[in-house]
């Protein structure tokens, strides 16, 4: 097998958590398998956390349980679980929140009256017209796939953490790859 069993621990758990998402989502929720999982984050397990734990668990039966390499290990993947959990889950309220903000404007933008019709300029209602960059000037505007006038957003990724469950499913995962690798890897 590979000289580097850390390394192929970690590139394992990795597979194994990105390959049981969709698994997952078709056996529990009974939805159709989505391939697009197999490259996306977020979702059941996670695969942050099975990367770094299948590491964690490699080094552990490999240099043994009181290495200083086994405990710099732990210490990262506590690290990224916490971030898979919080910080990134966060960052995907904001998403939502953001996407949400950015719809309403747009469609306010749309039912908005960005223009001085010539009309009120000549009869003296408007004295000038406003200073705003022509449509066909302004990026991301014009008529979108809707039809509408509407600027089109592009949305920001809603699903990038993960839940506690997420984060432990994807822990397990990667300690059960990161032992399976190391025991198999000692006896070849």
């Amino acid at each position: 097998m590979m000289e580097n069993t850390a390394l192929l621990s970690a590139l394992l758990g990795l597979a194994v958590a990105q390959v049981l998402k969709p698994g997952l989502r078709v056996l529990l929720n009974g939805e159709p398998f989505n391939y697009r999982l197999l490259m996306g984050s977020g979702g059941m397990p996670s695969s942050h956390s099975a990367t770094v734990f299948a590491l964690a668990a490699s080094l552990g039966v490999e240099r043994g349980l009181s290495s200083d390499v086994f405990a710099i290990a732990v210490i990262v993947a506590v690290i990224v679980a916490y971030d898979a959990r919080g910080v990134r889950q966060e960052a995907g309220r904001h998403a939502a929140m953001l996407n949400a903000m950015g719809a309403a404007a747009a469609a306010a933008q749309s039912t908005a009256r960005q223009y001085a019709p010539d009309e009120d300029l000549e009869s003296g209602l408007v004295s000038r017209r406003p200073s705003l960059p022509r449509e066909q000037d302004t990026p991301g505007t014009g008529t979108n796939a809707a039809g509408s006038s509407a600027p089109e957003v592009k949305e920001l990724k809603e699903n990038i953490g993960h839940t506690s469950a997420e984060v432990v499913g994807g822990a397990l995962v990667g300690t059960l790859v990161g032992v399976l690798v190391a025991v198999v890897n000692s006896g070849a």
